[in-house]
């Protein structure tokens, strides 16, 4: 009997195992992003300490052009940030030097700008343990560009540098939140509960879309920012992924998902992957997005 128990046990172990749903945790925009009177060091070590309470992966997807402009104070910031990323040993990433919108942005141009982007990134990425890491590309505001063929020409070219596309799947809009917070901090905690509140919705959304689209909970993405609400929220925000079953996995596992071997669909508003593949299938309604509070 005892081995009867044991076995159902296990298998029940298994079974759990295998059905959890898994995310990928991804940050953009770095040194930052609306970081208001904080210093990028600040912004990231605060959220590099809550990656860390969490057990959690991730990789860090770099402007290189927000180091530039400012003071050598604000740059030796800008650096120390990135850098403190690749010390706790989570990859950083390309997304372009000036953040362009690839549609308004001659292909020659978006390219030399997506070179301009890697220099410093990859330069810390090759004095660590893992040169081999920085691999991954992500569009500025998920624009693939002006036609299918020009996009068909980029991302060849991006091939043969070695990079790959990180789409998004879910995005939380932690960018409209943060900008509140730090315009009206007197709201800080009104805001992060609307913000909490909201991001519940979201997964709610993104979750049906992809059973609508694969019949199942696909492995996610998770778009979030360098920015102030995200300090303040980090944990929060992990605790409620895996209190709703998620388990936090690397880019790479999750890119492994079949879903990925899709095709986008040139939709270029899209916020998500998702919408992007139902650009041609329309099974989902993706304009019942959550709305947005509006007591701030």
């Amino acid at each position: 009997m005892f081995f009867v128990r044991l076995t159902f046990l296990l298998l029940f172990a298994t079974n759990i195992s295998i059905a959890a749903d898994e995310i990928s945790m991804t940050f953009d925009d770095l040194p930052g992003a609306g970081v208001g009177s904080s210093t990028f060091l600040s912004i990231n070590t605060k959220i590099l300490d809550g990656l860390e309470r969490g057990n959690v992966s991730s990789v860090a997807f770099v402007n290189e052009g927000k180091l530039y402009g400012g003071s050598q104070t604000k740059f030796n910031d800008g650096m120390k940030a990135l850098r403190a990323w690749v010390n706790r040993g989570h990859p950083l990433a390309n997304h372009t030097y000036s953040h362009y919108a690839f549609s308004k942005t001659d292909l020659e141009v978006f390219k030399s700008d997506t070179l301009k982007g890697s220099i410093l990134s990859k330069s810390i990425m090759q004095h660590t343990w893992m040169p081999s890491k920085y691999k991954y590309f992500r569009y500025p505001y998920t624009d693939i560009g002006k036609t299918e063929a020009i996009n068909a020409a980029y991302e060849f070219w991006l091939k043969r540098r070695g990079y790959k596309i990180a789409p998004i799947t879910i995005s939380n809009a932690d960018w409209v939140f943060n900008r509140e917070i730090v315009n009206n901090p007197q709201n800080k905690d009104l805001i992060i509960r609307q913000y909490l509140e909201f991001t519940k919705g979201v997964f709610d959304f993104y979750e049906e879309g992809s059973r609508r689209l694969f019949g199942r909970n696909i492995k996610h993405i998770w778009l979030l920012h360098a920015n102030v609400i995200n300090t303040l929220a980090i944990d929060a925000l992990i605790s409620f992924a895996k209190k709703r079953g998620y388990v936090f996995t690397t880019l790479d596992r999750v890119l492994k998902d079949p879903a990925y071997l899709e095709r986008d669909n040139h939709k270029k508003s899209s916020d998500s992957f998702l919408d992007s593949l139902d650009n041609v299938r329309h099974v989902f309604d993706w304009t019942t997005y959550p709305n947005m509070p509006y007591v701030w």
